[in-house]
C-alpha cells in the first residue's frame, strides 16, 4: 500500500472503458479448481509521475459496478515493464506500450452499456486489429488478481502478457467508494428528475390519450355522419332516377297504349279483309268444284262417244271385209261391165279413205281423253290445295278472332289495374304458315303462300288463274284486271284441242271448244272460268 501512496495526484486518464472479460476465481477448498464466468469490468489506465523520482508511471485499475469491493490496481514503471517485456517477448518500448495495447487490443473488448451502444473509447481508441480476449484470475482470498490479455485466431490462442494486480484497500478504496457514491447520487438525482418528468409526461400522456380518444370518437362519429350523408345522397339520386324513370315509363306506356289501339284497329281491318278474302276463296273453291264436275261429265261423255266410235269402227271394218270379199269375188267371176267396176272401185277407195279417217279420229280421241284425264287430275290437285289454303284461312280467322277477344278482355283489365300487358298480336305467338303478327298488323301480304308475287304466280296452286286476281287489301294482290276480283282463265290448258269429228253418214264435224269468259263480261261468278260446250257444224 506504500507503493500506491507515492502516486502523484497529477495524472491523466488514457483509457477508462468497460470491458468484457472472463473471470476465474479459485475455490477455497481446492486451489486447483476455479469458478469461471463472464463479467463486465471497468479498466482504467492513467499516466502519472512519481513524486520522488519524477519517473513516468502507468497505473492499471480494475473495478466492477456490481461489486464495490472489487478494486485491483498496479503501477507499472520502466523497470517493471522491462521485466514484463522480457517475460512475454514484447516488441514495443515503455513509451509506446499504452497506446499499442489501447488501440490494437483493448478496443476489441469494449462492452456496450445498458442502451446497447458502445461506450466512450477515448481519444486513443479505434476499432481495428486482431480479436483479443481478457482473462481475470482471482485467488481464493480475493487479494491478487491476474490481468491476462490473449490474442485469438481461428485455430490458436496465445497470451500476450499477464499483469498481477493487488487489491486496493484503505483510503484509496474509500475514495473509490466515495466516487461511486457520488456517481450513484448523481444517477439517483438524475433518475428522480427523470421520474418527475415521467410523471408529468404520464399525466400529459393520459390527458392527451383522453383527448385522442375523444377525437377518435368524434372522428368515428364524423365518419358515420359522412357515410350517412353519402347514403342519403345516393338514395336521393336513386329517388330522382326512379322518378325520372317513372315519368319515362308513363310516357312510354301512353305511347304503347296508343300504338296498341292503332294496332288493334289495323288488326280489326285485317280480320275484316281476311274474312272477305275467305269468302272469295270459298267462291273460288265452289267454282273449281263445279268445273271439276263439268270436266268429269265431259270425260264420261267422251268415253261414251269413244265407245260408240269403236263400235262404228268395228262395223266399218266388217263392211270393209265384206267389200273386199265382194270385190275379190267380183274379180274372180269377171262379171259386170266396166262402168259398174269403176263405180265399185270408187266406192272401195272412198271406203278405204273413210276407214283411214276413222282410224285417225280414234287416235285423236284417245289422245284427247288422255289429255283431259291429266287435266282433270291437275284440277283435282288444285282444288285440294285451294281447300287446304281455305282451311288455313279459316283457322287463322278463328285464331285472330279469339286473340282479339282475349286482347279486348285483357285491355279492359289492364286499364283497370294499370298493369303492363303485351298484346297477343305482338308477342310472336304461333300463327299458321306465314301468317305472322307483323304481316297482320303492318299490312304485309298475309296470304303470301297462297297468292305470291307476279314472278312466281305460274307456280302457285291456282296456276294461271291467279295472274289476274286483285284483292281489296292493299299489298296482297298487285295485279290488275278489268273484271275486279274475277278469275280469267289464261293458261294454255284451258283452250282445248279442237278436233273435227266427221261422220261418214252425216258428213258432220263436231268441234269441242271452251267458251272463254273473256269474250263477254260475266255477270254470274259461276261462269268466270267458262264452260265446255260442243259446237256442231254440218257440211253440205
Amino acid at each position: 500500500m506504500s507503493e500506491f501512496a507515492s502516486i502523484s495526484t497529477r495524472s491523466s486518464a488514457l483509457f477508462n472503458q468497460p470491458l468484457v472479460a472472463s473471470l476465474q476465481q479459485s475455490l477455497r477448498t481446492n486451489q486447483s479448481e476455479y469458478k469461471a464466468y463472464r463479467a463486465k469490468v471497468n479498466l482504467k489506465i492513467t499516466e502519472q509521475r512519481n513524486e520522488t523520482t519524477g519517473e513516468k508511471e502507468l497505473r492499471f485499475e480494475i473495478s466492477r459496478s456490481d461489486d464495490f469491493e472489487f478494486l485491483f490496481a498496479e503501477v507499472l514503471n520502466n523497470d517493471k515493464y522491462q521485466k514484463l517485456s522480457r517475460e512475454h517477448d514484447l516488441t514495443v518500448d515503455f513509451e509506446a506500450f499504452p497506446r499499442a495495447i489501447i488501440q490494437k487490443l483493448l478496443s476489441k473488448n469494449i462492452a456496450t452499456d445498458d442502451s446497447g451502444e458502445a461506450g466512450n473509447m477515448g481519444p486513443h481508441s479505434f476499432a481495428d486489429g486482431k480479436p483479443t480476449e481478457i482473462k481475470l484470475v482471482l485467488d481464493a482470498d480475493k487479494r491478487v488478481c491476474s490481468f491476462e490479455l490473449f490474442s485469438k485466431t481461428p485455430i490458436s490462442k496465445g497470451r500476450i502478457f499477464a499483469l498481477k494486480m493487488s487489491a486496493v484497500r484503505g483510503d484509496q478504496l474509500t475514495a473509490h467508494l466515495l466516487t461511486i457514491c457520488s456517481s450513484q447520487m448523481k444517477k439517483l438525482e438524475h433518475l428522480r428528475h427523470l421520474t418527475s418528468e415521467h410523471n408529468e409526461l404520464s399525466e400529459k400522456f393520459d390527458k392527451t390519450r383522453r383527448e385522442l380518444d375523444e377525437l377518435r370518437h368524434l372522428e368515428e362519429k364524423n365518419k358515420q355522419d359522412l357515410d350517412r350523408i353519402e347514403e342519403l345522397e345516393s338514395e336521393l339520386e336513386l329517388v330522382k332516377e326512379e322518378r325520372q324513370n317513372l315519368v319515362i315509363l308513363a310516357e312510354e306506356k301512353d305511347e304503347l297504349m296508343e300504338e296498341i289501339r292503332q294496332e288493334t284497329e289495323d288488326a280489326r281491318k285485317q280480320v275484316e279483309e281476311m274474312t272477305e278474302e275467305l269468302q272469295i276463296m270459298d267462291t273460288i273453291i265452289r267454282e273449281e268444284q263445279d268445273q271439276s264436275d263439268r270436266l268429269r261429265k265431259e270425260k264420261e261423255a267422251l268415253r261414251r262417244e269413244n265407245s260408240e266410235l269403236r263400235k262404228e269402227n268395228c262395223e266399218l271394218l266388217k263392211d270393209v271385209e265384206k267389200s273386199k270379199h265382194v270385190v275379190k269375188k267380183y274379180l274372180n267371176n269377171k262379171c259386170g261391165d266396166g262402168s259398174q267396176q269403176s263405180v265399185d272401185m270408187r266406192k272401195l277407195k272412198e271406203l278405204e279413205a273413210d276407214l283411214k279417217e276413222k282410224d285417225g279420229l280414234v287416235l285423236t280421241l284417245t289422245e284427247t281423253i288422255a289429255t283431259l284425264r291429266k287435266e282433270l287430275e291437275d284440277e283435282r290437285k288444285k282444288c285440294k290445295e285451294i281447300e287446304e289454303n281455305a282451311e288455313q284461312f279459316r283457322k287463322a280467322n278463328v285464331e285472330m278472332n279469339e286473340k282479339l277477344q282475349l286482347y279486348r278482355n285483357n285491355r279492359t283489365s289492364t286499364l283497370i289495374n294499370g298493369s303492363n300487358y303485351m298484346s297477343p298480336l305482338l308477342n310472336g305467338s304461333a300463327v299458321p304458315n306465314n301468317l305472322t303478327p307483323s304481316s297482320v298488323l303492318r299490312g304485309t301480304p298475309a296470304y303470301k303462300a297462297v297468292f305470291p308475287s307476279s314472278s312466281s304466280l305460274n307456280n302457285t296452286p291456282l296456276g294461271g288463274y291467279a295472274n289476274v286476281m286483285r284483292s281489296t287489301t292493299p299489298g296482297v294482290f298487285n295485279q290488275t284486271s278489268p273484271y275486279g276480283n274475277q278469275l280469267v282463265p289464261t293458261t294454255p290448258t284451258v283452250l282445248r284441242n279442237t278436233t273435227n269429228l266427221t261422220n261418214d253418214t252425216t258428213t258432220s264435224t263436231t268441234t269441242p271448244i271452251l267458251m272463254n269468259s273473256t269474250t263477254t263480261t260475266p255477270t254470274n261468278p259461276a261462269n268466270r272460268f267458262g264452260t265446255l260446250q260442243p259446237t256442231v257444224t254440218f257440211n253440205t
